[in-house]
């Protein structure tokens, strides 16, 4: 069994790593004040979980050796040659079968109790004893159904079974039950937020329990959305703030608005080649007429309008005096952009000059671009060779040149999908881009 590798879920056995993630044997008595859940009627152990920031305190009669079976920490924690929490439980455990032949009589005040705090991000109080009932559930009965949590009750069932190293089992009866099967489609028509927050939550928990499927798929949504949180540094209203999926671990938030930012420059860099190219003196028109001058002015004229009229890609800035603050980053969708620039129109300045302006220039250079799952996020390759594959990292860097005959290959598959981002990281991350093809 083996725990999520991102840095939220590093884990070391309990005594030997200096986190707050606390554990304490109590003793047989445990806290009368509030009521134990009952996991397991033969359970011989009771964990104690709580917060500072929580009203409640929860507990939990559980078998220990399902826990140890399930969960690296637990196997840490309550082995007896290892730790003295471990020897203590078996001791106590002995000295209460001398008393009860049946561990299942035994009183949940007289068994061992295990106090444990700072279980992970969450930032739902109302959501804190429905996840972690239902996490002890799936590991003393994985083979039994149950009610497929929300988008951000799984996240957090996750958080909490990378929390103790047990994602294995938890992943494993999500497959089996088919909770990974089930996409956004069952929200009607959420707004820009509530969406951004569906697919952040989808995206961790495919993070932390191996759904590549939604990594793949929720990290594209990111890219192509974008988030309030990477354009303002002010903290946002009605976001919460201890939600793990609002700063994705493992430097992920970092990538992903990394991977948007080089798609904008992408397509920025478009726009940029073409005017430089119809205000320098290069003839654009091929046509060779007398009025191939009077073509290149005209279709630099339709040029600016389009971009700056029915884009809004484009401000003219005076270099004597601007009072205009600078233009903030695009926020909306990369696929309504692109969309947007596919709809140039074909301008003519008479019948004899077809095919002299922006539009045929353009569309092959966005038939390559539109396919944003060039930007998608593969989980293989981010946890086996992040360093190489990552657009933050590692960037491609220099000149790339545009050939209309590009193929990209893809380096891997997933669920029948071609992953191409490497060497499409070629084109997107590199420091300056020739859009003139060369065949």
């Amino acid at each position: 069994m083996t725990s999520s590798k991102t840095n939220h879920g590093r884990r070391q056995s309990p005594r030997r790593q200096n986190v707050s993630l606390e554990a304490a044997i109590l003793g047989f008595r445990g806290d009368a004040e509030c009521s134990t859940t009952v996991i397991d009627a033969a359970g011989d152990l009771v964990l104690e979980i709580s917060e500072e920031t929580w009203e409640s305190t929860y507990r939990y009669r559980v078998s220990a050796a399902i826990l140890a079976d399930s969960s690296a920490y637990f196997r840490n924690l309550l082995d007896p040659d290892k730790f003295s929490e471990g020897a203590t439980v078996r001791k106590q455990a002995i000295e209460l079968r001398r008393c009860y032949h049946d561990t299942a009589l035994i009183p949940d005040s007289k068994l061992p109790v295990v106090k444990i705090s700072d279980i992970g991000h969450f930032p739902k109080a109302n959501l804190v004893g429905a996840v972690l009932q239902q996490f002890f559930d799936i590991l003393h009965s994985p083979l039994w159904t149950q009610t497929r949590p929300s988008a951000p009750g799984f996240a957090l069932l996750a958080v909490v079974a990378d929390r103790f190293s047990a994602t294995e089992p938890i992943s494993s009866f999500a497959r089996r039950w088919g909770w990974n099967r089930h996409d956004l489609s069952e929200y009607k028509n959420p707004n820009k937020n509530k969406l951004e927050a569906l697919s952040r939550q989808r995206l961790l928990t495919g993070l932390l329990l191996g759904f590549d499927h939604w990594v793949w798929t929720y990290s594209v949504n990111l890219i192509n959305e974008g988030s309030e949180r990477w354009s303002t540094e002010e903290p946002l209203p009605n976001v919460e703030p201890e939600a793990l999926w609002w700063s994705l671990p493992g430097g992920l938030e970092e990538e992903l608005q990394c991977r948007r930012e080089y798609i904008l420059d992408t397509i920025s860099s478009i726009q940029t080649h073409f005017l430089t190219l119809y205000t320098s003196k290069q003839r654009q028109c091929r046509l060779g007429y007398d009025s191939s001058p009077q073509c290149d002015s005209f279709q630099l004229g339709e040029m600016i309008r389009f971009f700056t009229s029915r884009l809004r890609t484009l401000h003219l800035q005076s270099t004597i005096l601007d009072s205009r603050r600078e233009p903030k980053p695009y926020k909306g969708s990369l696929v309504k952009i692109l969309q947007a620039f596919q709809a140039c129109p074909e301008y003519q300045i008479d019948s004899n000059h077809t095919h002299c302006g922006l539009r045929t220039k353009l569309i092959p250079i966005l038939d390559q671009l539109k396919i944003l799952s060039h930007s998608a996020i593969c989980l293989e390759c981010w946890k086996k060779d992040r360093n190489e594959y990552s657009w933050l990292q590692n960037p491609t860097g220099g000149e790339w040149q545009f050939k209309i005959e590009a193929v990209f290959v893809g380096c891997c598959r997933h669920n029948g999908r071609v992953d191409d981002t490497r060497l499409n990281k070629a084109m997107y991350t590199a420091q300056s881009r020739n859009w003139t093809p060369r065949v």
